[in-house]
């Protein structure tokens, strides 16, 4: 059966008594020597060999005691191990006493000490276990001292001759001290070990409340800083450590104005009282990004409502600004996209009309006029062409979803890519694991083709020596977002001019092109698509730094959108965030 472990409380407690037991030996020792020094026949004397043998005991059975405290004990066995401690030293006393005098003996004190130490180890138990034994072992002796015949006792209790009365009084006087200090150091020693006791479980409380409060403010993805009422930064927890580009250890103890300079400008040019401010600012890192921030100043309040320093939380805003400038898209693209639409209506019918006209009139003109009119026909043409792409885009069409595998896609656009004479640039394909999602297989196939294709018209355009003409890589795979949340992950990455600032922010929206013929609505379809698909596209710089651009889809494995049936108008989802790159890019090295 194991026995539940010790309080270590109570091992420390013998282990004090057992290091006093030793000392209070090697006292008893010294003094008996050093007194008597200058007479040596005093030591063949039978008190003092006895007093040499109590010693030596002493020391035998705390050595004994201290080897037995040293093995790992159980709680029963170190309380009944004090037990032993508290009777040896009283009868350790009662022999000492014995031999100095008895009822008269200077030592009789010092069993007030073995009161105090039984209390120290078993409490109110312990103190009148020690009042008990002293008082028994006073009594015997004292009994012994006036009643036993002088013969059978020792020099040191014979006295005078005067006669032998029993000393009822100093008895008495000598019990009832025991009994008094054991019960009231008994009660004193239970009252000390409830307070310590009560002490150590409030510190405990207030040690955990304290980490939870720490992990709480580490935890926090607000940025946090206080200061005192001298107003020295106290805090900056890791969020903030994170927004600001700054060190806690660095500006610990630091004036806030000095610490952080532009923090405070703001603050205080937005100060209108003694209250809370709230402001924005664009704050400029040392990395020379700027970041965009939320800040609220409170005042940090003592119980008396004076103020102790200031609460400084700051939020990052640049999710919160894409979020803004999409919905701003959004809003202008819908209107936009009425608009044409009625337009493109209105357009459509009088193209029609004219390009009737035109056939007819190409019947009786001679050959220059046939070729002017033939010019007017293809230019009718190519703007019907536009019309019929813009309404494509505008005109809700159905999903029809189905299970596909992304690699075959992949494979299939690359077939047609190799037998496209006019796409030059070679394209190295990666799609050996297989991908299957539920989706649209025309219209994910018109997006990695229009992607490709795109990819390749880019690396045409940019000036590359004669030898090398560029290359298009098409990456097919899936990826982790989250735990639980596997999207097929498209990438299409090519080595052309790469995208501006500018034309990444507006990559998707209709009509905006970078390509001299270009109608600025192949993106802007893709996007579409990919979108009523539940999923994302978006334009990154490639991983490995070299000039070019990287197209990433990411789509469902299941179709999810916000209309997995239907596929109308785009709604835009902001773009990646300025300085929030997406998941890795799985071109993590630089292409083969």
């Amino acid at each position: 059966m194991n026995e539940a472990a010790a309080p270590p409380t109570l091992q420390r407690r013998l282990q004090t008594h057992l290091l006093s037991r030793l000392v209070f030996a090697t006292v008893l020792l010294a003094a008996a020597v050093l007194l008597n020094i200058q007479e040596v026949g005093v030591f063949e004397q039978v008190n003092y060999a006895v007093i040499s043998a109590l010693v030596i005991a002493l020391y035998a059975t705390t050595l004994a005691s201290a080897a037995v405290l040293r093995r790992r004990r159980s709680e029963l066995r170190l309380v009944g191990l004090a037990h032993v401690q508290v009777m040896v030293d009283a009868l350790v006393l009662g022999v000492l006493v014995l031999e100095t005098g008895g009822l008269e003996s200077m030592f009789i004190a010092l069993w007030f000490l073995t009161i105090f130490a039984g209390a120290n180890l078993l409490q109110r138990r312990g103190a009148l276990l020690a009042a008990v034994l002293a008082s028994v072992i006073l009594l015997i002796i004292t009994l012994a001292q006036s009643l036993l015949p002088k013969e059978w006792l020792p020099d040191a209790l014979l006295g005078d001759d005067s006669g032998r009365q029993l000393p009822y009084f100093m008895l008495f006087v000598n019990i009832s001290s025991f009994f008094l200090v054991g019960v009231l150091t008994g009660l004193l020693s239970q009252r000390l070990s409830s307070t310590t006791s009560a002490l150590a479980k409030t510190y405990l409380d207030a040690q955990e409340l304290r980490h939870l409060h720490e992990n709480l403010v580490r935890s926090l993805t607000v940025g946090l800083i206080t200061t005192d009422e001298e107003d020295r930064v106290t805090y900056l927890n890791p969020a903030g450590e994170a927004l600001l580009g700054e060190r806690w250890s660095r500006v610990d103890g630091q004036p806030f104005n000095e610490a952080f300079a532009t923090l405070a400008d703001v603050i205080e040019g937005a100060r209108q009282g003694s209250g809370s401010v709230t402001v924005e600012l664009d704050l400029e890192l040392e990395s020379g990004k700027r970041r965009p921030l939320a800040v609220v100043e409170t005042p940090l309040l003592e119980k008396a409502d004076t103020r102790a320093g200031r609460v400084v939380q700051l939020s990052d805003m640049t999710i919160i600004r894409a979020l803004q400038d999409g919905l701003a898209r959004q809003q202008r693209l819908a209107a936009i996209g009425q608009l044409s639409a009625a337009i493109a209506h209105e357009i459509r019918n009088p193209l029609a009309a004219i390009s009737g006209s035109v056939q007819m009139l190409a019947r009786g003109a001679n050959p220059s006029e046939v070729m002017l009119l033939d010019i007017v026909r293809r230019e009718i043409d190519r703007l019907n062409s536009l019309v019929e792409q813009f309404l494509s885009y505008a005109r809700p069409r159905e999903l029809r979803l189905a299970p596909l595998r992304l690699d075959v896609v992949a494979r299939e656009v690359a077939t047609l890519y190799a037998h496209d004479e006019t796409l030059l640039p070679p394209l190295v394909l990666q799609a050996e694991e297989a991908v299957e999602i539920v989706a649209d297989p025309g219209l994910v196939q018109q997006v990695v083709w229009n992607l490709v294709r795109n990819a390749a018209q880019a690396v045409a355009s940019h000036k590359v020596s004669a030898e090398d003409r560029g290359a298009v890589w098409l990456r097919v795979g899936k990826n982790e977002r989250k735990e639980g949340d596997v999207r097929a992950r498209i990438e299409v990455m090519d080595a052309g001019p790469g995208l501006s600032k500018e034309a990444r922010e507006r990559l998707f929206e209709p009509f905006f092109t970078t390509k001299a013929q270009g109608t600025g609505l192949g993106l802007a379809t893709c996007y579409q698509i990919v979108e009523a698909h539940g999923g994302e596209l978006r334009a990154e710089e490639r991983p490995d730094g070299a000039s070019g651009a990287l197209f990433v889809v990411e789509l469902p494995l299941q179709a999810r959108g916000p209309d997995a049936r239907r596929l109308g108008t785009a709604t835009l989802r902001p773009l990646m965030p300025s300085g929030e790159p997406g998941p890795p890019s799985m071109f993590s090295q630089e292409p083969a």
